[in-house]
């Protein structure tokens, strides 16, 4: 039986908020971190792997530390988001460490809040061990919850002030194809810049697909 966690999920301080040392062994799964003479074991997705550098070198992780009564783990991340969205992982129904890890280690951050935030199951369920039932899972308890912690949209082109509620039915007609809000945002924003400011909402739409295809 699991005991309370040290903090994080419920929005509470962790414990261990992170660690910073030298990096003394690198695995797909796992790090190994010297800490002032202690060595920290860490489970990591791929993508920290892959980011951290060469053994030997200083590195600083964000950690969870998860502690049962059999076990004590802790999880190390090379980002916030990244440990943000394994801990909304592990908020949803029959999503454990390890099935979080391995979603993380499946995808990038950004494709990940786009097919959740976007409803899209077909690329969820393209991840090892993601059934239908799951995907849709996923959908449902985090679509909300990954919205509140989305970044704002950056890297928009200059221009006008642009219609908004044209702004927003072309952003929900491509979420409703599948987009992350995201990224239709950022495509409808491109549309409206390059248009002049005329174009009815089928057209500002098929104009934005363009931009999400470049």
């Amino acid at each position: 039986m699991e005991r309370p966690r040290s903090g994080g999920r419920d929005g509470t301080p962790e414990m261990i908020s992170t660690v910073s040392g030298k990096l003394l062994e690198k695995k797909p799964t796992s790090l190994l971190v010297d800490v002032n003479g202690l060595g920290y074991s860490l489970h990591v997705p791929l993508s920290t792997y892959e980011s951290v550098g060469k053994v030997g070198q200083d590195i600083r992780l964000y950690t969870h530390l998860r502690v049962r009564d059999d076990s004590i783990e802790l999880y190390g991340f090379a980002k916030e988001e990244e440990r943000r969205l394994f801990l909304l992982l592990l908020s949803v129904t029959g999503i454990g460490p390890k099935a979080a890890l391995n979603i993380l280690s499946s995808s990038s951050l950004d494709a990940l809040q786009d097919a959740i935030g976007g409803g899209n199951e077909s690329l969820l369920m393209a991840i090892p061990g993601i059934g239908k039932k799951m995907a849709a899972r996923l959908i449902v308890e985090l679509r909300e919850k990954l919205a509140a912690l989305m970044p704002p949209v950056t890297d928009l082109p200059p221009g006008p002030p642009a219609d908004a509620k044209a702004f927003e039915d072309a952003v929900a007609a491509l979420t409703s194809l599948g987009y992350g809000r995201q990224a239709a945002a950022k495509a409808v924003r491109k549309a409206q810049a390059a248009s002049d400011g005329g174009m009815d909402l089928e057209r500002l739409v098929r104009k934005a697909l363009s931009f999400t295809r470049s």
